[in-house]
């Protein structure tokens, strides 16, 4: 892999910083190199710069040689920037000085330092892979097509159990009415039967009357038949419709 200049030569010096801090940042780096356009992108981002160089190594197959005294916590941020440019600007972001010759190897030094031969290229091996930008677009649609998926599930099963409730509250109502009709059912029987029983205790007690009044006193007992009889066809004649009578006018 090459870029724009052929053939120059690699020469990274660091100036004085006030400390060279040790450890990892507590944030790991999303970087992402496009091999079609030899372009890298980065998240916004505060990492180690041995990680920042780690990673695009691993993505890009530039080796990256970092002297250990030298690495530091930085920000960094770069949308589709050539990978040529995007190490030179990572250099003066971080207030360094630098030479290149074939982009194969990226070599950070002290100041005054002018080879990279005793400094171990950066093992890669180690490193986790990070998501490129993509995957991470990929990442969060699954995650959001998930959780629209467990939303769905969640409305379902909530129906579900609002139709069986309302089944029951349903089948309980009908419980409850029929149950009613049942009652009510019971209590115009127990009335009629008390109505009939009525009827028949005062139709005894007129017959036994009227029985002891025919024994003790015949004449006042026929009277009372007499009235009787007369009140039953007045009854029947006020029950039966008026007869039509038709007249013919001359």
């Amino acid at each position: 892999m090459t870029l724009c200049r052929p053939r120059l030569r690699i020469l990274l010096a660091a100036l004085s910083l006030v400390a060279a801090m040790a450890g990892h940042a507590d944030q790991s780096v999303s970087v992402r190199f496009d091999a079609d356009s030899h372009t890298l992108s980065i998240a916004p981002a505060k990492a180690m710069l041995s990680e920042v160089l780690r990673e695009i190594s691993r993505q890009s197959g530039v080796e990256m040689r970092l002297d250990p005294a030298e690495d530091r916590e930085i920000d960094v941020a770069m949308t589709q920037q050539p990978l040529a440019d995007a190490l030179r600007g990572l250099a003066r972001q971080n207030r360094l000085n630098f030479g290149q010759q074939q982009l194969v190897s990226f070599a950070v030094l002290r100041e005054g330092e002018m080879s990279a031969a005793d400094i171990p290229p950066l093992d890669i091996s180690s490193a986790p892979k990070q998501p490129g930008m993509g995957e991470l677009r990929k990442q969060r649609l699954a995650a959001a097509a998930s959780m629209k998926k467990d939303d769905s599930s969640e409305k379902k099963e909530r129906k579900a159990v609002d139709e069986e409730r309302k089944k029951k509250r349903q089948a309980a109502r009908e419980q409850r009415e029929a149950e009613k009709a049942g009652h009510e059912k019971q209590r115009n029987a127990a009335r009629r039967d008390k109505k009939e029983d009525d009827v028949a205790r005062l139709k005894a007690r007129h017959e036994e009357e009227m029985a002891r009044l025919k024994r003790e006193n015949p004449k006042k007992w026929e009277k009372r038949q007499a009235r009787l009889e007369e009140q039953r066809s007045k009854r029947q004649a006020d029950a039966q419709p008026p007869s039509s009578t038709a007249t013919k006018t001359d």
